[in-house]
């Protein structure tokens, strides 16, 4: 197993230095008992035992010769135990049987490699693999998914081995997971700055409408740049969710301006995407040709935070027209669920100023 992980890291490129603390030491030979030994009554002490007599031997007698005694042992001859071929031949003798079952038909063999030092880590025998990673040229993420993808199928031909990543792919995971809690934080955050102006349980979820397709946009700018997801990429996305709520917000308080200025629902929705749509669209413009540069610069510096960038750049290019489609068309829809849902609690009939005037 071994072998095969160090064969599978010399794959990539960036990384060197592959090593790991395995050293092999003698060929042994580990046998597995069949279910047809356990029918006949054998466990892998009996079995282990007529093994050890019939290879090292067993005292059959002391013979006292002057002050010597000597030990007489009885064995098989070399020339029957001096192979694999030999021991699977070996009859086991069989409680209640004259008759011997060879070893073959009652277990199995396998060759390994005993190592000569053994390394433990809460009571599990462990072995590490370890290597070195260009971080300037290669992407970590995309190695570990490659790795993630090897070590699954590999698992397969070696169920009793489990598998853990140390080292750098650990503490990404733990950014990860640290990742996942300012998300929660950070949408947290902006649904509660939306309500208290709002007044409104219901319109930060308009605003926050636009945020999934923002998410989208940024993953198909590094779909387009031929960019791997980094955890940059995931820090350019959470800033994204703070920028992109703004045109929505903007849009939504220029409706609620409106309504209270006298004008039906559909009124305020059609004034604010004509009124709103220029600040829209420079303000998304202005920005992504300002992260433009750090996009096209080829340098290593630049490397680094390309991902973030990306996130950011595509994430609100891609969002500037939908803002002005998304947004009044779940501003208008949140309008109707209102007003269906408190007619229907009030027994009234279904009075609409969706297209009236209404304060």
């Amino acid at each position: 197993m071994v072998d095969a992980i160090r064969t599978k890291l010399r794959e990539f490129p960036t990384v060197y230095d592959i090593q790991d603390n395995f050293t092999g030491g003698k060929e042994e030979l580990n046998i597995t008992l069949k279910p047809l030994a356990y029918s006949l009554g054998l466990n892998l002490a009996d079995i282990a035992e007529q093994v050890s007599h019939a290879v090292f031997g067993f005292q059959a007698q002391r013979v006292q010769r002057g002050r010597d005694e000597l030990r007489v042992m009885v064995r098989y001859p070399l020339k029957d135990r001096s192979a694999v071929d030999d021991l699977t031949r070996l009859p086991i003798r069989v409680a209640g049987s004259d008759t011997p079952v060879p070893l073959s038909d009652l277990a199995t063999f396998e060759s390994i490699t005993s190592p000569t030092t053994l390394y433990r880590l809460d009571r599990k025998t462990v072995v590490t693999v370890s290597a070195d990673l260009n971080k300037k040229v290669s992407d970590i993420t995309a190695i570990m998914r490659d790795l993630q993808e090897f070590m699954v199928e590999l698992k397969q031909s070696y169920p009793n081995v489990d598998y853990t990543f140390k080292g750098e792919a650990e503490e990404q995971a733990q950014t990860n997971a640290g990742l996942t809690l300012g998300l929660l934080f950070v949408i947290t955050s902006i649904y509660a700055l939306l309500a208290i102006p709002f007044k409104s349980y219901g319109q930060p979820f308009i605003v926050m409408s636009i945020i999934p397709f923002a998410v989208v946009g940024g993953v198909f700018g590094h779909m387009i740049l031929l960019k791997d997801l980094s955890f940059l990429s995931l820090v350019g996305i959470l800033a994204l969710m703070g920028v992109v709520v703004n045109d929505s917000l903007v849009l939504v308080d220029y409706i609620n301006q409106k309504r209270k200025e006298g004008m039906s629902v559909m009124d305020a929705v059609l004034t604010s995407g004509g009124a709103r749509f220029r600040p829209v669209l420079l303000t998304s413009l202005t920005t992504f040709a300002g992260l433009t540069p750090l996009l096209l610069d080829q340098s290593t510096q630049a490397e680094f935070l390309k991902p973030m960038a990306i996130s950011l750049g595509f994430g609100i290019l891609f969002t500037t027209v939908i803002t002005l489609i998304v947004v009044p068309i779940n501003y208008i829809v949140a309008y109707r669920a209102k007003h269906a849902v408190l007619n229907f609690w009030n027994g009234t009939a279904n009075q609409d100023d969706l297209v009236r005037g209404s304060k």
